[in-house]
């Protein structure tokens, strides 16, 4: 069993940029044209919204055992191995030469979505047991997905040599 949990060095941006969202919603609240209004309460709202889910991950952790992967913490959820039906990694570039950004996993199961982003601690970790889990379900990825597992060298599940399914 591993316990991961989000850094607070990784969040303290995340958490910034949630605060701004109570400057904007002061500036919302000063008398001003209706439009103004309209754009300073969507930016605010936008912001805080994004502040209260870094919230949210800040004060989660995610387990790793034999059995599956969960959750845990005010949003808590938990996906059996044996119920992936669904393994996406996706890379999103901050800059156009495509050397900064993250990675999020996403997991899928009955009724179950599980995105776990690269700010994680162990990350490749959890990467490489999501893998191993949908290989031994014999599903396949997505080429971009494919690609993803290969630049953190994490064997890519065949699934189709098995006869399984593409994950979705």
């Amino acid at each position: 069993m591993s316990e991961h949990r989000y850094p607070t060095r990784s969040l303290v941006e995340d958490y910034a940029r949630g605060a701004a969202g109570l400057v904007f919603l002061a500036i919302a609240l000063v008398p001003m044209h209706w439009a103004l209004h309209l754009v300073f309460g969507l930016v605010a709202a936008l912001l805080l919204s994004f502040g209260v889910r870094t919230i949210l991950r800040g004060r989660s952790r995610i387990v790793l055992d034999e059995a599956g992967i969960a959750v845990v913490g005010p949003m808590g959820k938990r996906l059996a191995w044996t119920a992936l039906d669904g393994l996406k990694l996706r890379y999103f570039s901050t800059r156009r030469d495509r050397k900064r950004g993250w990675m999020e996993l996403t997991l899928t199961g009955p009724g179950i979505k599980l995105a776990i982003e690269s700010q994680v601690e162990g990350f490749e970790t959890i990467v490489r047991q999501a893998a191993a889990a949908a290989k031994r379900r014999g599903l396949t990825v997505d080429p971009s997905t494919e690609g993803n597992l290969a630049a953190l060298d994490v064997p890519v599940p065949r699934g189709s040599e098995l006869g399984g399914m593409v994950a979705g």
